[in-house]
């Protein structure tokens, strides 16, 4: 093989030459030579580490171009330096339940949570697994390997993030049927639906819109829910 450098640029050799206005396949060395064409002197180069290629670099010798080769970084594409981004900074957007759902993937991994040891200052930082969102219930929380979202004994530092409903008579809130184990969050003057029955969140003379986090069904917990007509 044969090339040049044009102001730098690797410029492979064609495979026909035009010479004195003839169309020469398959030229000779010597033909390519009068075109300033020198013979290639390629090398190979080893397996790049992740995130790294092998880019090549060409020096005209005089006598040839010689074949190098230089490690470079793959740049990010836009996407994954979206992915990068946002999972760690999702939760200071404070983003409605509805949103957060629906912006799912872009959530850290539970995973990811607890192999870096990530403490969660506030309550309600949400994170992903299993397809799932959850949120946390408790402040000031360590992620750790052994409290598995959704598993037994984790209602009360994860509540599963719903699909928020207006909860109304007309727009009933459902209680997930992982409810229990699970938790999940009530909020006090919604209406809840329980396969089908409808229960209002009441406890004294609480204001509405006061949250309640429980791994209990409506029919499960009667002090703070009666059924709604």
């Amino acid at each position: 093989m044969h090339a040049k450098l044009i102001d730098g640029k690797f410029v492979p050799a064609p495979r026909k030459l035009t010479i004195d206005g003839t169309l020469v396949y398959n030229p000779t060395p010597e033909q390519f030579k009068a075109q300033g064409y020198k013979p290639l002197q390629e090398s190979k180069h080893g397996t790049a580490p992740e995130g790294m290629v092998y880019a090549p670099r060409y020096e005209d010798t005089g006598e040839s171009i010689k074949q190098t080769w230089a490690l470079e970084v793959i740049p990010a594409s836009p996407e994954e330096m979206l992915m990068q981004l946002v999972p760690h900074t999702i939760n200071t957007f404070n983003l409605d339940a509805n949103t957060a759902i629906r912006c799912l993937s872009y959530h850290p991994t539970w995973e990811y949570l607890y192999k870096s040891s990530f403490k969660a200052e506030k309550k309600g930082y949400r994170f992903q697994h299993d397809g799932k969102l959850y949120e946390t219930v408790q402040p000031e929380f360590t992620f750790q390997e052994q409290w598995v979202p959704g598993a037994d004994g984790t209602a009360s530092i994860y509540s599963r993030v719903e699909w928020q409903h207006a909860g109304t008579v007309e727009d009933p809130i459902p209680v997930p049927n992982t409810v229990p184990p699970e938790s999940f969050t009530y909020v006090v003057g919604k209406v809840y639906d329980e396969d089908g029955v409808l229960y209002l969140c009441k406890f004294g003379d609480e204001p509405e819109g006061t949250e309640h986090s429980f791994p209990y069904k409506p029919s499960q917990n009667p002090t703070y829910f009666t059924k709604a007509e």
